[in-house]
């Protein structure tokens, strides 16, 4: 019997235009029950831009926090991970500078923990290995982040910057729409803080060239799965070109 490709119906079903792009490898391990012995069918492969069914709605005078993610020293130890970390740190600081200058809040969101190990995470538990200890070098934030006694800090243990932390209070009692979220990394803690902030109900948007990771790919991954959640994914340029507060 000649092998079929994905249905109308299936992609609807699914919430697809057409099927993604990396189905196209894994046709020979797809089985289609016909009635009889277990046919495999090549899963027709076209182009997805990922396009949102909706973009998160904002309103004219929402206002935005800018929330920074784990610049410390520790993530940066490794050459590997200091690729393009120049670029990243001007975007960052430009970014601050801008929300200051709108009286926007700027967090600064570090992880660190308690040498007592009443706070550390399952891989200090196994490992017994202590990292990112409150007072150590390797916890500080990078000297060329741009940092103000009038910013906010937040110290979390976990990937997010809402777990167990008072971050979406403080947003609230800041009139916060929207949070924009940077920093370290892209893969890890940036995409569990922008998911997170979906789930309190501010619009999460990340700034392409203002974070950073080594593992591209992955980034690349998570970033096209938040445009396709139409979550607001810019460029630096293109946030400040598009908030009024300071046009």
């Amino acid at each position: 019997m000649r092998p079929t490709p994905i249905g109308s119906d299936l992609l609807a079903t699914l919430g697809l235009r057409s099927a993604p792009p990396y189905y196209a490898a894994l046709a020979p391990a797809v089985p289609c029950s016909l009635g009889g012995a277990a046919q495999f069918s090549p899963l027709v492969a076209q182009k997805q831009t990922w396009e949102p069914k909706v973009k998160l709605p904002i309103h004219e005078n929402a206002r935005s926090a800018l929330i920074i993610v784990d610049m410390q020293k520790y993530f940066f130890q490794d050459v590997e991970r200091r690729r393009n970390l120049d670029q990243v740190v001007n975007n960052i600081n430009t970014l601050i500078d801008y929300f200051d200058e709108c009286s926007l809040p700027v967090f600064h969101v570090v992880s660190c923990y308690q040498a007592n190990r009443s706070d550390w995470d399952l891989k200090m538990k196994t490992t017994g290995e202590p990292e990112l200890i409150i007072g150590t070098q390797e916890a500080e934030i990078l000297s060329e982040i741009r940092v103000s006694k009038r910013h906010n800090s937040i110290i979390k243990t976990r990937y997010s910057a809402f777990f167990k932390t008072n971050l979406a209070e403080l947003l609230q009692d800041h009139r916060i729409d929207r949070v924009v979220v940077i920093g370290a990394y892209t893969h890890y803690c940036v995409n569990a803080t922008i998911f997170d902030a979906y789930c309190y109900d501010f619009v999460p948007s990340i700034i392409t060239d203002a974070v950073i990771s080594h593992l591209e790919k992955e980034a690349n991954v998570m970033i096209d799965r938040m445009r396709r959640n139409g979550y607001h994914v810019f460029t630096t340029q293109e946030l400040i070109a598009g908030m009024a507060c300071c046009n």
